[in-house]
């Protein structure tokens, strides 16, 4: 579905239809789930807070004004559930996003999510054992992200919008996503030395999609992914 097909059953729902509501909350279901839990790694939180997010869109959808595309409006719903839930469960750092980078920082662009892990062509046994650990890294670094630092890498490495677009969904001017990105990779690669200081640098493997190793699509029955298909296990 379009974004203007989008943006038109909003108005619709806003002035009352309830089919157009409906319709509405059915197409974003699966992409609101896929964002929280992308967010939480975890299915059953995953799915109270995309539950709580769709709730909220049915609370609050007549106040909906179309200064901002549909998308984005619940984009920025579901990733507050999930930053709110992130905060509870971890202290903050003192630490602030702006505050210069730490000495991890270096004179190469920090790598995307997707450029760390990865490769098509045919591994050999030693690459591939290499490339599982690195996925298991690489997981367990996004983990032991502060909420903003994981919500900015998901909503780009993961869900693939650009600057502008997460700078809508959490009002932000587009300079700070950026800086806020650059240095959400620094401490991700950070946590991944941290967990295994002899681990290949981030960054150092050839390009490919996040998207191809931590899809976590939705199963509301277990509380795992499957592997064969390169999603990564929850």
């Amino acid at each position: 579905m379009a974004s203007v097909e989008e943006d038109k059953l909003a108005k619709l729902a806003a002035q009352g239809n309830h089919k157009a509501l409906a319709e509405l909350l059915a197409h974003f279901e699966d992409r609101v789930y896929s964002v929280c839990y992308r967010m939480t790694r975890h299915p059953d939180d995953a799915l109270d807070m995309a539950q709580q997010t769709m709730l909220k869109v049915i609370q609050n959808i007549t106040k909906f004004q179309g200064s901002a595309s549909i998308s984005t409006w619940i984009y920025r719903i579901a990733t507050n559930e999930s930053i709110s839930h992130l905060r509870k469960q971890q202290v903050r750092k003192t630490t602030s996003l702006d505050q210069p980078a730490s000495s991890t920082q270096n004179n190469a662009r920090p790598a995307s999510l997707g450029s760390m892990i990865v490769d098509n062509r045919e591994l050999s046994a030693d690459l591939h054992v290499q490339k599982m650990e690195t996925k298991r890294l690489l997981r367990e670094a996004l983990t032991q992200l502060d909420a903003d630092h994981r919500t900015v890498l998901v909503l780009r490495d993961t869900q693939q919008m650009n600057y502008q677009q997460i700078g809508e969904i959490l009002e932000l001017p587009e300079g700070t996503v950026k800086s806020r990105l650059f240095r959400a990779r620094l401490a991700l690669r950070e946590k991944m030395l941290q967990l295994d200081p002899e681990s290949p640098a981030p960054g150092s493997s050839t390009p490919g999609s996040l998207e191809n190793h931590a899809s976590g699509n939705r199963d509301r029955k277990s509380s795992s992914t499957t592997s064969n298909t390169g999603k990564v296990p929850s």
